[in-house]
């Protein structure tokens, strides 16, 4: 059993791209799935965010039936689809376009094969030794699905889960729940391996019991950083040895992620897919920043070009009070700004406003 997570396709990153990066982005997350199953002949499952949203543009979904269709109808295997907490929402009502991927194969001559598993399946047996709780709606319907899981008698070893692991901050909000560290400790006793898809940096804890695979291909800038590697794991079902997990790489940092110093982009020759601009900068070379970053950003061939270039801060004055949430309403942040600075930080401010406008 192969299994991966936090796909998503159809991702439409806002900023740090061009409209042709960002196309170039959504076709290398397809390839990269493609490559990920290609050489797979056994059972492939996706433990969450197949796709980046509930309702992602109509090519991705087509293109993505393809990948699978194709993949299907070559080995005759099974795919197992769990909704994550990005593949669909309780507050629309609408078809997802994950539920909608799901229609299409199922209806394309290969039922049978495919499996689509939402909040309705709860706490689900997929085959020997393999079960999953898809993403609930709330945090107390996935406390519930634990409970059952830690109270079953049950024939397995793997509990798949789409969840955050030890951040109580996300238990909540219903669009990202947490797994506690007692709900863990009570799994373990219960004799539970925890595979846990959601957070997209990869690592083990409790001696190899909590696996957190992390999504195999970067769709941020924040993917990459301090995660040199990117894996997706396979499972060796019928060989019950202390070995039967594996982790596989799908992707490494090393000529695909760079740091660049701002004042560096004239001279870089990089090829890096994955580009984060560093360095510092005075309030008077901010329009310089820009100008650097704009040049080097339609010359790249880079998805994603982020700036983290630092500019000298001024703090706002501590005596501007906001009373009420029509203050906080109508209150101008650039008028704010504007006042605090000199008339030549000022002056820059208003170039960098005017190109910007143009």
């Amino acid at each position: 059993m192969l299994i991966i997570n936090d796909i998503h396709i159809g991702v439409n990153r806002s900023g740090g791209t061009t409209v042709q990066s960002q196309v170039e982005l959504q076709a290398a997350i397809l390839q990269q799935l493609e490559a990920n199953i290609e050489e797979e002949s056994h059972h492939v499952v996706v433990n969450g965010d197949l796709f980046d949203s509930f309702y992602i543009d109509l090519r991705q979904v087509i293109n993505t039936y393809h990948v699978f269709f194709n993949w299907i109808k070559e080995h005759q295997s099974r795919l197992t689809l769990i909704a994550g907490n990005h593949d669909w929402s309780p507050k629309d009502g609408r078809v997802s376009s994950f539920h909608l991927l799901g229609f299409m194969l199922t209806k394309g001559n290969i039922r049978g094969l495919i499996e689509v598993l939402d909040y309705r399946s709860g706490f689900y047996r997929i085959c020997d030794g393999v079960y999953c709780i898809p993403h609930m709606p709330n945090q107390n319907m996935f406390d519930d699905m634990i409970l059952e899981a830690v109270k079953s008698s049950h024939d397995g070893q793997y509990l798949l889960l789409h969840c955050n692991y030890r951040n109580n901050f996300t238990a909540n909000s219903d669009h990202s729940l947490n797994l506690s560290e007692n709900q863990v400790d009570q799994l373990m006793e219960a004799g539970w391996t925890l595979i846990i898809g959601h957070e997209h940096k990869g690592y083990m804890l409790r001696g190899g019991r909590v696996i957190v695979v992390g999504n195999q291909f970067p769709t941020s800038i924040s993917d990459c950083i301090d995660d040199t590697e990117k894996c997706m794991l396979n499972l060796n079902l019928l060989n019950r040895k202390h070995d039967e997990v594996e982790m596989i790489t799908t992707w490494e940092s090393a000529g695909q992620y760079e740091e660049i110093d701002w004042k560096d982009l004239e001279h870089s020759s990089t090829e890096a897919k994955f580009i984060r601009v560093i360095g510092a900068a005075s309030i008077g070379e901010s329009s310089d920043v820009v100008r650097a970053m704009s040049k080097f950003r339609q010359a790249s061939t880079a998805f994603i070009v982020s700036n983290a270039v630092k500019v000298e801060s001024h703090t706002l004055s501590s005596d501007i009070e906001i009373s009420s949430m029509e203050e906080i309403q109508s209150f101008n942040v650039f008028d704010a700004l504007m006042s605090e600075l000199s008339e030549d930080e000022r002056d820059v401010i208003k170039q960098l406003y005017d190109q910007e406008m143009d």
